[in-house]
């Protein structure tokens, strides 16, 4: 049987739907670095970027993520309306394992109120408490802040991995130095036009599948341990060099 909470739990204070301060995001310097990159590797947007994936990860409409992108100065959105439009999205994209859409009451077992409570959220009739907003981002399987976040902020965290695909691949290229470059396990999805480019980079980089199997066991190591590897393959191709012995004079 699901747990009612009381009114008191979904209103006053406690609500992390109240308006929005100023909140610092990184959207701008993250799409500037991805243009940057973009004409390094000679790629578009339109190349890298598949919008319906970002919505999907960001929770934001196609049309939002264009406008942020166009327009910095964007106008905030309501928090309120946020969270309300998410959650019915949620609701509309994940569904049960027949194929069927959530109901309130599905939705209210998960978290621990009834579906009139959750009713009232996704009316905007309620302010959802912390507690809530935690308990519907373990439910419908979000990152943390997923119903919290501003838009900007979302947008962001979204990108995140086509910025650091592309660095990878400028860094493969020889258009910029990393400290590591993570030549498996990219985020870029091997049939898009970055997958790929990463790929026959990759490939070009290290041509041989045992040397980069050897090479990827290698960087996972701690680095006293690779330290110690590395000087087993030393002896084992001949590059070792043989350190002096102590001289007459030091015995």
């Amino acid at each position: 049987m699901a747990i009612c909470v009381h009114d008191h739990d979904l209103l006053g204070d406690r609500s992390p739907m109240d308006a929005d301060v100023a909140v610092p995001d990184e959207l701008d310097s993250v799409w500037e670095s991805i243009t940057e990159l973009l004409a390094a590797v000679e790629l578009t947007a339109d190349d890298v970027i598949d919008f319906g994936q970002i919505s999907q990860v960001s929770g934001l409409p196609e049309g939002r993520i264009r406008q942020l992108l166009q327009d910095p100065a964007a106008p905030a959105e309501d928090p309120d309306t946020r969270f309300r439009e998410r959650l019915a999205w949620l609701r509309d994209l994940r569904r049960r394992p027949d194929g069927r859409k959530l109901t309130l009451d599905d939705i209210g077992t998960g978290i621990g109120c009834s579906h009139a409570q959750v009713g009232y959220l996704l009316n905007g009739e309620r302010q959802p408490s912390l507690r809530h907003v935690q308990g519907l981002e373990l439910f419908f399987r979000v990152s943390p802040g997923f119903f919290t976040a501003t838009d900007r902020q979302s947008l962001a965290r979204a990108l995140e991995p086509v910025q650091s695909s592309l660095a990878q691949l400028a860094a493969l290229k020889g258009h910029i130095v990393l400290s590591t470059v993570r030549l498996r396990g990219s985020t870029a999805h091997p049939e898009t036009v970055l997958g790929q480019a990463l790929a026959d980079a990759i490939a070009a980089a290290e041509p041989d599948a045992e040397v980069r199997e050897v090479a990827d066991a290698m960087r996972a190591l701690p680095p006293p341990h690779r330290s110690r590897v590395a000087s087993v393959f030393r002896g084992i191709l001949g590059l070792a060099q043989e350190r002096p012995g102590p001289s007459v004079n030091d015995r």
